[in-house]
């Protein structure tokens, strides 16, 4: 029982494969069901997984369960990671928790690397940074100190700091599963997203663990969104989504959202979209997928963008009913839900309050967020405000394979469009170029707004250049 703990914990550690760990700890608490550090590893790997929420979930109850039996530091652990990911999260008593372990142990190397995953949710990337160059020098340090410190600088644009962390995990630990990723992260942080997209399409080739999978076609995501390809990123989500649930109905659902959304951000298709949106929250659809994996975020952003209210408010039940009690920040989530189905019903002035409320939960709002509030203030007739909302939404850290690819190209012609109207022609030819320079690669059903904006760009440098 303890040996196959210790084997679980060894492997994790040094080579990342969480595949070959989790049987170890299965076999463990079949031995022992009260074994609750096996429970707290079972739900850690699930959980970073992600393809189990509810087991991972489970797993975490049934450590905190059996904690009594634990020694200080151990209960101190479980309780952390109970309000990390637990059924009941609060992020303050879990950083209260590893607050307590450090007082204790100020470079216990767990609890540095679980604080800044913390800090990960909160957006405090700085904080996570520090804690993370702490970690190293302790005698616990894992592949995954060193993988998310890189991650750390990376998201931060830090690339030489970066590069730093990722020389020592490579040198240390060269045969980590999580090499790949490392590499893909030090590319983006230089810009170079075609080493990017090699370093994901040879995980998705050999993945060294399952997750490995859904973390790969994110990247290819965030590439082929910010290369103007949305066809092909939707292709990347769907096998994320194949990689991460097992219900080809969860499957099937959260695709025809994320086809809602290509149709009204990246076609302009509102019509289509919500026609889509009806498809995904059909009954019968939503009953046959478990109530953690229903894709009620994404049908709420898209009908915020397609101004449809009837998919926002069946949508917002459903959050509220299945998923605001798992919520890492419930008043951040509830407060967005809020603000989409407001945004969808054009009621502009409340929906900005709400993401107000949500951004005021984090250290800075993300690309989403920005682009809510910048497209409500626009829509609303505030174009000023709506011009300060882009540029956040274009220079706000943006973590690999989530959302910068997504918003930050189309963020920038609509800037550069805004300033155009405005009169501002060197601003409007600075974000036109930006736009372009992502686009570099744009799909067909693309290429008009590329040639909209290359001869936009003609006739404002014709102006712009002396004599």
């Amino acid at each position: 029982m303890g040996s196959k703990y210790v084997e679980a914990t060894r492997l994790q550690a040094a080579t990342g494969n969480i595949d070959r760990a989790l049987p170890l700890l299965e076999e463990a608490v079949a031995l022992d069901s009260t074994f609750a550090m096996a429970w707290r590893r079972i739900a850690v790997i699930l959980t970073n997984d992600g393809s189990q929420p509810d087991r991972a979930r489970a797993a975490a109850a049934m450590a905190m369960r059996f904690r009594d039996r634990l020694s200080d530091e151990e209960r101190a652990f479980t309780e952390a990671y109970y309000y990390t990911r637990g059924p009941e999260p609060d992020l303050t008593k879990a950083l209260a928790a590893y607050e307590e372990l450090l007082r204790r142990d100020s470079l216990n190397g767990t609890a540095l690397n679980n604080m800044a995953v913390a800090y990960f949710t909160l957006r405090r990337y700085g904080d996570a940074a520090s804690v993370l160059r702490r970690s190293l020098n302790a005698t616990s340090v894992t592949g995954n100190n060193y993988l998310n410190l890189t991650y750390a600088l990376a998201t931060l644009g830090d690339s030489i700091a970066a590069d730093s962390a990722a020389a020592r995990f490579a040198g240390l630990m060269p045969d980590h599963a999580d090499q790949g990723w490392k590499r893909a992260l030090q590319a983006a942080t230089r810009g170079n997203f075609d080493s990017v997209a090699a370093e994901a399409r040879a995980m998705v080739r050999a993945p060294r663990y399952r997750g490995q999978l859904s973390i790969a076609h994110n990247i290819l995501f965030d590439v082929a969104a910010r290369r103007g390809r949305p066809r092909e990123a939707l292709s990347q989500i769907v096998a994320t989504r194949q990689a991460m649930l097992a219900n080809a109905s969860a499957v099937t659902m959260a695709a025809t959202a994320d086809s809602a959304f290509v149709a009204v951000y990246w076609d302009g298709n509102a019509s289509e979209a919500r026609s889509l949106l009806r498809r995904a929250t059909v009954p019968a659809t939503v009953a046959a997928v478990a109530p953690s994996a229903r894709a009620w975020d994404g049908v709420l952003r898209t009908a915020a963008l397609a101004e449809d209210t009837a998919s926002a408010r069946v949508a917002l039940a459903g959050y509220l009913r299945d998923q605001s009690s798992f919520s890492d920040i419930r008043i951040h989530d509830d407060a967005m839900a809020n603000a989409m189905v407001a945004i969808a019903a054009k009621r502009f002035d409340e929906g900005i309050a709400q993401l107000r409320v949500a951004i005021a939960q984090r250290a800075s709002p993300d690309n989403v967020e920005a682009l809510l509030m910048a497209m409500s203030h626009e829509r609303a007739g505030r174009a000023d405000s709506a011009i300060v909302w882009l540029q956040r939404a274009i220079t706000t850290p943006s973590e690999l394979g989530f959302t910068g690819g997504m918003i930050q190209p189309i963020a920038k012609r609509r800037l550069a469009e805004l300033l155009d109207a405005k009169g501002d022609l060197r601003g409007a030819l600075r974000y036109y170029e930006a736009f372009l320079a992502d686009w570099t690669n744009p799909e067909p059903a693309q290429t008009a707004a590329v040639r909209t904006v290359k001869a936009r760009v003609a006739e404002l440098r014709a102006k712009l250049t002396p004599g």
